[in-house]
């Protein structure tokens, strides 16, 4: 768990330059995004990344299910958000690697619009 925790302060610091320091981080509930309805594999595996980490980080993490579109309203509800390190993401191959290769105009550009923080599982 200390690794996780490392590596969402690396991605603060590298999503937020606004931040004074990644020691401060964070200082505020962080919105886990997932792109599936409650009751899901996505969303339990979600779930207990929140319930463990939280602790740790010291602010709890909030889940919020963006479900439709194979992921995409999920994914783009992200990639419009402000880039502070408390908005974060909890994707698939769906959204991140599917969607952008087989559709005509995709919401969200996955290489511009999210920083990628660790893998969860395989």
């Amino acid at each position: 768990m200390q690794r996780l925790k490392r590596l969402f302060l690396v991605c603060a610091a590298a999503c937020a330059p606004a931040l004074a320091s990644a020691a401060d981080y964070p200082d505020a509930p962080i919105r886990l995004v997932v792109a599936f309805p409650p009751g899901g594999g996505t969303d339990g595996a979600a779930r207990i990344l929140a319930e463990k980490l939280g602790p740790d980080l010291g602010q709890p993490i909030v889940i919020e299910n963006r479900a439709g579109a194979g992921g995409t309203i999920g994914a783009q509800s992200v990639a419009k958000s402000k880039p502070d390190g408390y908005t974060l993401f909890f994707g698939t191959s769906s959204e991140l690697l599917i969607n952008p290769v087989t559709r005509r105009a995709a919401p969200y550009d996955v290489i511009k619009d999210f920083v990628p923080v660790t893998e969860i599982g395989t």
